[in-house]
């Protein structure tokens, strides 16, 4: 039995590098929610912030095993939407936006 060695470089190495699942990139995008809310002190920009997070609590429940792609594809089309509407104030907004980008683009990233 013998070993072989593989050397991996340039754009293939900087992909497997910054791969991040679906599941790490919604729970970043989660955290990024609780942080913002807990920051928050405007009552109508905190029901957003809970609006958000139950979208994101459906969004995991498709990662491990509801409708499938289709489903979770059209709740990140509606959370965009959400964002594109009514976007969350401050740097904690942009952390969340940020983070759901990050999520949406993992998301549509996937065969």
């Amino acid at each position: 039995m013998s070993a072989t060695t593989v050397k991996l470089d340039g754009e293939l190495l900087r992909a497997i590098a910054t791969a991040k699942s679906p599941k790490q990139t919604l729970s970043a995008y989660v955290r990024a929610l609780r942080e913002g809310e807990a920051r928050c002190s405007d009552a109508a920009d905190r029901a957003r912030y809970t609006q958000h997070l139950s979208a994101a609590a459906l969004m995991f429940a498709e990662l491990l095993g509801g409708g499938g792609r289709p489903a979770l594809e059209k709740l990140v089309q509606d959370e965009r939407k959400a964002f594109a509407a009514s976007p969350l104030p401050g740097d904690e907004g942009e952390s969340v936006e940020k983070a759901f980008r990050e999520f949406a683009a993992v998301v549509e990233e996937q065969p």
